[in-house]
């Protein structure tokens, strides 16, 4: 299974921006957040977990929040899980569960209304 990076700096950056919205009385608050990984399988996924994080944390504080939760997008699975064939008929992907669907969307897709 793939590590996924901890990045400290973004979890202390997004404690922080919570904090200065409370102490600042923003009227709205819009974060763009992920799965918690590690709250869904018990795996732990720091990177997403951080982001998980900071919107538990915003949640706890009240703050007047809207969570913008997007999908995988086409663009990261084509250009950074893209699959690989070792040979035959055998082909590696990055993702771990390829038996079960998920959502994906287009970047130029968000916010267009049909």
């Amino acid at each position: 299974m793939p590590r996924c990076h901890l990045n400290a700096t973004s979890l202390q950056i997004g404690l922080k921006l919570a904090e200065m919205c409370s102490r600042n009385n923003v009227n709205h608050v819009i974060y763009s957040a992920v799965d918690y990984v590690y709250r869904i399988t018990g795996n732990r996924c720091p990177r997403y977990d951080g982001k998980g994080e900071v919107e538990y944390h915003m949640k706890g504080m009240r703050l007047p929040l809207t969570i913008l939760k997007l999908p995988l997008s086409y663009e990261y699975l084509l250009n950074t899980l893209l699959p690989q064939r070792l040979g035959g008929d055998i082909v590696l992907t990055g993702i771990q569960d390829g038996n079960k669907d998920f959502d994906v969307m287009n970047y130029e897709d968000i916010g267009r209304m049909k």
